[in-house]
């Protein structure tokens, strides 16, 4: 199973993963959040805050948003 076939359209979720950075060929640790589209607007709502309670717990000093339209299983 895919990473992203993990993710639920009606949950809030993170996922933490390790990618080799192909400039350095080091190891980077990626925390990626997922907030659904059928997530209800009061958790959506809440989702900046548990993105920051996660980041803070596992220690995270930068971070991307990207906004997804979606995915069609390719």
């Amino acid at each position: 199973m895919d990473l992203i076939d993990a993710f639920s359209d009606g949950r809030v979720q993170f996922a933490f993963a390790k990618v080799k950075d192909p400039n350095t060929t080091l190891p980077k640790l990626v925390l990626i959040s997922w907030c659904g589209e059928g997530v209800p607007e009061r958790t959506k709502g809440y989702f900046t805050n548990y993105l920051a309670a996660v980041s803070k717990a596992l220690h995270v000093s930068e971070s991307l948003t990207v906004q997804w339209g979606g995915y069609n299983g390719g």
